[in-house]
């Protein structure tokens, strides 16, 4: 196993606290990404770049921590509720079930 790549329990929260910053709820700078699905190293670089363009410090710093990431980790967190349409407007960590 790789000691220098992020596990998906680290990374998820970082993700959801990214969607609650300020006009964010979209996904952000890693829009394609997080909300749409487009989970490859190409996509993710882009991403990070743009972020670099908004200043994104947040952006930057999580679209490395993805880039490090193997593309099952990255399907994984995807598939986790993390954007807007999943949960509406609350937390799932803090969700009932």
């Amino acid at each position: 196993m790789n000691q220098n790549r992020p596990t998906v329990p680290e990374v998820y929260p970082l993700i959801i606290d990214y969607y609650k910053k300020p006009d964010n709820n979209c996904g952000g700078s890693l829009h394609c990404v997080l909300d749409d699905g487009n989970l490859d190293d190409q996509n993710i670089i882009f991403s990070i770049g743009h972020a670099h363009e908004e200043s994104d410090e947040d952006g930057v710093r999580l679209g490395e921590l993805l880039l490090r990431m193997s593309i099952t980790q990255r399907r994984k967190l995807y598939n986790l509720p993390h954007r807007t349409s999943d949960y509406g407007f609350s937390d799932p960590r803090t969700q009932s079930s």
